[in-house]
């Protein structure tokens, strides 16, 4: 299967789009009984709002699928990890977020 790619020269991640991209893949999976999990691997600063994160977050637990997200945070504030952790972890209802500070 063909990964799709999208950069933003502007800054910032489109993680809904990539969020949209990995539901379609389990939506194509012919194993319907078998656990959905996506895994997000990110800076952590949307091209997007944060509460278009939390919504986009939620329809997919809504849907039962669990979100793992994994953190790197040498290059943002904490006010955008906060933010981040908070539209996962309470308005997402996402699995708890996991930051790394130092990727050695």
């Amino acid at each position: 299967m063909e990964i799709q790619t999208n950069s933003y020269p502007n800054g910032g991640t489109n993680i809904n789009a990539g969020l949209d991209n990995a539901k379609t893949t389990l939506d194509r999976s012919d194993r319907r009984d078998s656990e959905k999990i996506i895994i997000l691997f990110t800076d952590g600063e949307p091209s997007h709002s944060f509460s278009a994160l939390g919504t986009k977050v939620k329809s997919l637990t809504d849907a039962g699928i669990k979100v793992y997200s994994i953190v790197l945070t040498l290059a943002v504030t904490q006010n955008t990890i906060d933010q981040f952790k908070y539209q996962m972890e309470e308005a997402g209802k996402a699995e708890p977020v996991i930051f790394i500070n130092d990727p050695a």
